[in-house]
C-alpha cells in the first residue's frame, strides 16, 4: 500500500497541522482518557464476569496470561512506539518510512516472542490448560504490536481521536462477546480468543482510518534505517521494560510459588483500585503540559502549581482507601459473588495503601519530567525494579499471596521517597505532611461513620461516610481559612473560584 498524494497535498497537511494548537491538545487528552478509561472499565467487567461465572483459578489464569502478554509485549515493540510518535510528530513526511519499518521490525520481534514464551510456560511447568490460555493469548501479539505502531502514527499526527474511537467500540464489543460466552458455558479460552479477535480488529480498522484520513509518503521498508531506529530507541525500551518487569513480576512469582488461585485471589484485590488509580493517572497525564509551561517561566510557578494538585490528589485518594479499607468484604462480595474471594480482604487493605502512593507518584513523576530531570526518572524505575524483584520473591516465596501484596507497598513507599527527595530539592521543601493532615483528619471521621452505620444498606453508608468526610473538611479548611470570607479568598487565590 503506498501513497498516491503529491507534494502539494503534503503542503496542505502541514500547514493545517502548524494551525492545531492548544484547543486541540485538550481534544487529544481527552481522546487518550477516554480510550484509557474504556479498556480499563472493560478489562474490570471481563475479569469480575470470569470472576462470578468461573472462579478465582480461572482469574488467576486469565490474569497471568495478561500480565505475562504485558510484560512481553514491552519488550516486543522495542520502544518503537515512543520513537515512532516522536519521529512522525517532528516530520510528517516521515510518516510512511517510519511505520512500514517500525511495523516490520515489531512483527519480527513478535513471532520470535511466540517460541520464548512456549518455552517459558514449559519451563514454569503450569498446568496444560493454564499453559493454552497464555499461548492462544501470545497469539494475538503480532496484531497488537502492529496496532500499536498505528497508534502511535495518529498520536504522532495528533489525531487521537481515532485511537478512542476505533479501540472503545472494540473493546465494549469484547467485553459484551465474553458475557454471552460465559453465560454460553465457554471457558476461560474463549476470552483468551475474544482479546486476540479484538487486537485484529483494531489494527484492521486503524489501517483503514490511516489510509482514509492522514497523508502519508509511500509505505517502504528500509532496511538500513532499523540498527539506527533501534538506538534512538533504547532509551524508551529500557524505561518501559522496567517499569513492566515491575508492574508484572509479583504475578509471575505468586504463579509459581501459589498457583493459579492465588493469583485471582490478588487480582481480584487489585481491580478494586484500577478506577481509582486511572483518575489519578488522568491527573497527572492531564496536567503536564501545564507544568511543562510553568516550569519555562520559573520554578515558582510550578511549585505553587505542584502544591495544589498534591493537596487535590490526596484529598482524593485518602478518604478513598479509607473506604476501600473499612468496607473491603462488602465491595469483594458486592463485585465477585464468590466466598472464594475471601482471602481477598485481607489483600485489598494492605494493597490500597499503594493508592495513596500512586496518586502522589502520579504529579512527583511528571514534576521530573516536566523539569528535565529524566535520567533520575530512569534511576528511579531502575531501582524499583531491582528492589521489586528481590522483595517479592522473598515475601511471595514465604507469605504468598499476602507477600505479593506486602511487595507492592514496600516498594510503593521506596518510589515515593526516591521522587520525594529530587522534587523537594528542586522546590527547596514541599511539606507533604502540612498538605496531608486536613484529608487525613476528614478521612477520621467519614471512618467512624462507616463503621457506627455498619447496619444499614451499603449503598447508604457510603452516601453517609461521604457526606461526614465532605463536611469535615469542610469545616476544617473554614477553621484554618479564619471563616468563610478567608475560605473564599484562599479559593480565588488558588484559581479555585472566579
Amino acid at each position: 500500500m503506498t501513497a498516491g498524494d503529491g507534494g502539494a497535498g503534503n503542503e496542505a497537511t502541514d500547514e493545517a497541522a502548524r494551525r492545531f494548537g492548544l484547543g486541540s491538545l485538550a481534544a487529544n487528552v481527552g481522546s487518550l482518557l477516554t480510550s484509557n478509561v474504556v479498556n480499563r472499565a472493560t478489562s474490570f467487567v471481563v475479569y469480575a464476569l470470569v470472576a462470578r461465572l468461573l472462579g478465582a483459578r480461572e482469574l488467576g489464569q486469565i490474569a497471568l496470561a495478561v500480565s505475562l502478554f504485558q510484560l512481553g509485549s514491552r519488550f516486543v515493540l522495542l520502544g518503537l512506539d515512543t520513537l515512532t510518535t516522536r519521529e512522525v510528530a517532528k516530520d510528517h513526511h516521515q510518516t510512511g518510512r517510519l511505520l512500514a519499518t517500525s511495523s516490520a521490525a515489531v512483527t519480527v520481534s513478535a513471532l520470535v516472542a511466540l517460541p520464548v514464551m512456549w518455552a517459558f510456560v514449559e519451563v514454569m511447568d503450569y498446568s496444560r490448560d493454564t499453559s493454552r490460555v497464555i499461548l492462544i493469548l501470545f497469539a494475538g501479539m503480532v496484531p497488537y504490536a502492529l496496532s500499536q505502531m498505528t497508534e502511535a502514527t495518529f498520536l504522532g499526527w495528533e489525531r487521537s481521536k481515532y485511537v478512542a474511537a476505533s479501540n472503545s467500540p472494540i473493546w465494549i464489543i469484547q467485553a459484551t462477546t465474553v458475557f454471552v460466552l460465559l453465560q454460553a458455558g465457554y471457558g476461560v479460552e474463549m476470552v483468551a480468543i475474544s482479546m486476540v479477535a479484538a487486537y485484529v480488529a483494531m489494527v484492521a480498522v486503524h489501517w483503514v482510518l490511516l489510509l482514509r484520513t492522514i497523508t502519508r509518503s509511500p509505505l517502504v521498508v528500509d532496511f538500513r534505517f532499523v540498527p539506527a531506529m533501534l538506538r534512538s530507541a533504547a532509551p524508551f525500551l529500557g524505561i518501559q521494560a522496567l517499569n513492566a518487569v515491575r508492574a508484572n513480576i509479583g504475578i509471575v512469582f505468586l504463579s509459581r510459588f501459589a498457583g493459579e488461585a492465588a493469583v485471582g485471589i490478588y487480582s481480584a484485590a487489585k481491580q478494586l483500585l484500577v478506577p481509582l488509580n486511572l483518575v489519578f493517572q488522568a491527573t497527572g497525564l492531564g496536567v503536564f503540559p501545564a507544568m511543562v509551561r510553568r516550569f519555562a517561566s520559573g520554578v515558582s510557578g510550578l511549585r505553587r502549581l505542584s502544591r495544589r494538585l498534591i493537596e487535590f490528589t490526596l484529598a482524593l485518594a485518602v478518604p478513598a482507601v479509607t473506604g476501600l479499607f473499612v468496607l473491603a468484604g462488602p465491595l469483594l462480595i458486592l463485585v465477585f459473588r464468590d466466598p472464594e474471594f475471601g482471602e481477598s480482604v485481607v489483600v485489598l487493605r494492605i494493597l490500597v495503601w499503594t493508592t495513596i502512593q500512586f496518586a502522589l507518584t502520579a504529579i512527583l513523576g511528571q514534576i521530573l519530567w516536566a523539569s528535565r530531570q529524566e535520567r533520575i526518572s530512569f534511576r528511579i524505575s531502575l531501582a524499583n525494579t531491582i528492589v521489586m524483584v528481590v522483595v517479592a520473591f522473598v515475601l511471595i516465596w514465604r507469605f504468598d499471596v499476602v507477600g505479593a501484596a506486602i511487595a507492592s507497598v514496600v516498594v510503593g513507599a521506596l518510589n515515593v521517597v526516591q521522587h520525594y527527595l529530587p522534587v523537594a530539592r528542586l522546590f527547596t521543601r514541599l511539606d507533604i505532611v502540612r498538605l496531608a493532615w486536613k484529608p487525613v483528619a476528614a478521612s477520621g471521621v467519614m471512618a467512624a461513620v462507616l463503621l457506627a452505620t455498619g447496619a444499614i444498606p451499603l449503598g447508604l453508608r457510603i452516601v453517609a461516610g461521604g457526606l461526614g468526610y465532605v463536611g469535615a473538611l469542610f469545616l476544617l479548611y473554614l477553621l484554618e481559612a479564619g471563616g468563610y470570607d478567608g475560605l473564599r479568598g484562599h479559593l480565588r487565590s488558588a484559581g479555585l473560584e472566579t
